[in-house]
Formats: C-alpha cells, structure tokens, sequence
C-alpha cells in the first residue's frame, strides 16, 4: 500500500497539510488529520496504544476501498 502517496505518516508528527498519522508524544499516543486549511483535528489522543492503532487502521482501509486497494489477505 503506497502509504506516502495516500499521505498516512506513521511515528511521525508530520504538519503538511491533508495528511493522517500517528505519532508518540510522551506516553499518550495521537492520531491525527491534517485539514486542507492547515488545521489539525485530533482523531485519538491518549495511553492506549491498540486504541490509537484501530482508530488509524480503520481510516487507513476506508481510504483504501475508496482508491480499490484491499490488503493481501483481508476479506472484501
């Protein structure tokens, strides 16, 4: 899944515009969507880590069924 040209930043706090991610600050973990207009809205922000993984994944695969990309081994 080419997630650069879909723009999911992974252990990055990454601040362009129209980009999702997950980043590590301190012990909370945040997931985050960068707007168009360089805003920023907070998806998760917290300690649990499987919290903030499903709430990315779960935008990773709606984004992909959008573009017709399905992973290996994932059921349509």
């Amino acid at each position: 899944m080419p997630l650069l040209r879909m723009r999911f930043f992974i252990g990055q706090d990454f601040r362009e515009p129209r980009a999702f991610g997950i980043c590590k600050k301190e012990n909370e973990y945040i997931v985050y969507k960068n707007k168009s207009d360089g805003s920023r809205f907070i998806r998760y922000r917290g300690l649990d880590e499987e919290t903030a993984v499903f709430e990315l994944f779960s935008k990773l695969l709606d984004e992909s069924h959008h573009r017709g990309i399905f992973p290996e081994n994932w059921s349509q």
